[in-house]
Formats: structure tokens, C-alpha cells, sequence
């Protein structure tokens, strides 16, 4: 029996889960797409250590910052992306201003692993820091 779509599922830029288009699919793949590149290239920022001499382990040592920074900002994208997933999935539709706003969302994720990086090299330097802070705190 063909049922007549609701006005809701006809409206133009309006994408319902259904098992007939992918559009609410294709923005969720999308986000957990840009999550899983940030997560990525946070360890990407830290870079093989320069051995000089023989000096392996002071060169892993002098890394020791920039690995944990990789570690702390894996949870805490990590995190988003779990209340990201658990908002979304109480959406039944997306339209073209949730997108938007989604996009605005992912851009501060994926501008993450630059702070990172820089927390990881200048651990001490204030603006650093600052500018980590004020990424997290927009995402």
C-alpha cells in the first residue's frame, strides 16, 4: 500500500531517515568522518623525534609533552564525538540550516590538532594554552 508522504518529508531540504534516501546518512557519515581525520592527525603534529648521537631515549623523552597533549585531546574529541552521536540520534530529520551549523561545529573539531600541537611543543607559553582553551570551549 503506497502512503501519501507528509508535508514534513515533502518540504525542500528536508531529509528524513528513511530506507529510501541517504542525505540524513551522508551528513552523520560526514561528521564521524571529520572526527575520526582530527583524531588522526593530532598523533600526525607530534613527528618522529631527530636522534642525534645515539640519543634515542632523550629524543623519545623530549616528546613526553607533545604525546600527552595527543592523548588528552583524543578523549576530549573522543568525548564530542560521543555527545555529537548521542544528539543526533535523537534527530528524525536533518534540514539545510542543522547542516550549516553542523559544519560550523566540525570546523572547530577539526581546527583541534593545532592547538594540540602547539600545547605539545610550547607547553609553557600562555598563548598556547589560551588558544587550546578557546577551541575547546567552541566546540
Amino acid at each position: 500500500m503506497n502512503e501519501e508522504p507528509d508535508a514534513e518529508q515533502t518540504r525542500p531540504g528536508r531529509y528524513r531517515r528513511s530506507s529510501t534516501s541517504l542525505e540524513f546518512d551522508r551528513v552523520i557519515f560526514f561528521s564521524d568522518a571529520v572526527f575520526a581525520i582530527a583524531m588522526t592527525l593530532l598523533v600526525v603534529g607530534i613527528g618522529i623525534p631527530h636522534v642525534k648521537d645515539g640519543g634515542f631515549d632523550q629524543a623519545l623523552q623530549d616528546k613526553r609533552q607533545e604525546i600527552f597533549s595527543f592523548f588528552v585531546s583524543f578523549v576530549v574529541i573522543g568525548f564530542y564525538w560521543l555527545s555529537h552521536h548521542q544528539f543526533v540520534s535523537h534527530l528524525r530529520a536533518v534540514d539545510r540550516t542543522f547542516m550549516k551549523l553542523n559544519l560550523l561545529y566540525l570546523a572547530a573539531i577539526a581546527f583541534v590538532p593545532f592547538p594540540t600541537a602547539l600545547v605539545g611543543v610550547y607547553d609553557t607559553h600562555s598563548a598556547a594554552i589560551v588558544m587550546y582553551a578557546i577551541t575547546l570551549g567552541t566546540a
